[in-house]
């Protein structure tokens, strides 16, 4: 796990980071203004070295924005891997938009819960403890191996194994949710 300007990522905002797009953290825009304040940020723990790393236009606030490219910069790129879900099983994730702006180098958050096929509960042991997984993934990181909705039927059914499977979703870098179909 990645940390950022001293906070771990999945400290601020990962129930899903989707949150985040909602506005911040609670207790760190306490006047409601739309911006946090360096007077904002001591109460909400920030360091000034902290802060100063967040306000990326060096305005004495840091908005919306520069906080969801705090939360992005923390995410980890995936792993590189030459797998990619089955075209048979996921012809509508391949002819879908979000994975022609795959291929061609966009770059996207996948959040993945790895689930066992009989109980569908989430198996952390699976997921270095965490509850989820988070990445950047796109062709350009070497990592393309995502449909963005739950995958038993080709994980547990399909394969015959019965043992786990992918449930995900992804997002923009903006904090936007998709739809791969």
């Amino acid at each position: 796990m990645k940390e950022i300007v001293g906070l771990s990522v999945f400290a601020l905002a990962l129930s899903p980071l989707a949150a985040a797009a909602e506005g911040f953290p609670k207790g760190w825009d306490r006047n409601g203004d739309g911006v946090v304040s360096l007077r904002e940020g001591k109460l909400a723990k920030l360091t000034p070295a902290q802060f100063k790393a967040s306000d990326a236009n060096s305005d004495g606030k840091i908005d919306l924005e520069e906080f969801h490219a705090l939360i992005v910069a923390g995410i980890p790129d995936a792993p590189k891997s030459p797998y990619a879900p089955s075209k048979s099983q996921y012809a509508d994730v391949y002819r879908s938009d979000f994975w022609r702006r795959l291929e061609s180098g966009e770059t996207f958050i996948l959040h993945r819960v790895i689930r066992d096929c009989v109980t569908d509960k989430a198996l952390p042991e699976k997921m270095e403890g965490r509850r989820e997984i988070v990445w950047k993934i796109g062709a350009k990181i070497g990592y393309v191996n995502a449909a963005c909705q739950a995958r038993k039927e080709e994980q547990c059914v399909l394969d015959g194994t019965k043992d786990q499977y992918y449930d995900e979703w992804c997002e923009t870098l903006d904090l936007k949710p998709i739809q791969a179909r």
